[in-house]
C-alpha cells in the first residue's frame, strides 16, 4: 500500500512538472529556449515507458507515462513550429 502511494505520488508530481513549461512557452509565444534535442530524449523516453507499461499491464505506468508523454509531445510541437517560424523566408518588402 505504501509503495503505491509512493509510486502515484512520483507519477503525478513528474508528470506535472512539465505544465509550467508548457504555460510559459504558450504565454510567451516562443520555444526558442527548450532544447531539441532534450525533447525528443524526452518523449521518446515517455512512449518507451508506455510500451513497458503496456506490455506488463501496469495502470499506474500505463496512465502516468501516457499523459506525460502527451505533454511531452505537445513541448516538442511548439518547438518545432517555433523553429520553422523562424526559418521562413520573409515576404519582399513592397508586395
Amino acid at each position: 500500500m505504501l509503495t503505491e502511494l509512493i509510486g502515484s505520488g512520483a507519477a503525478i508530481l513528474t508528470t506535472s512538472a512539465l505544465l509550467p513549461q508548457i504555460l510559459v512557452t504558450l504565454k510567451a509565444r516562443n520555444a526558442t529556449a527548450l532544447s531539441l534535442s532534450t525533447l525528443m530524449c524526452l518523449c521518446t523516453g515517455k512512449i518507451c515507458w508506455l510500451i513497458y507499461g503496456v506490455s506488463i499491464e501496469s495502470l499506474p505506468i500505463i496512465a502516468s507515462n501516457g499523459f506525460s508523454a502527451s505533454l511531452s509531445l505537445v513541448l516538442l510541437v511548439l518547438k518545432v513550429r517555433d523553429l520553422l517560424v523562424q526559418k521562413a523566408p520573409s515576404p519582399p518588402i513592397g508586395v
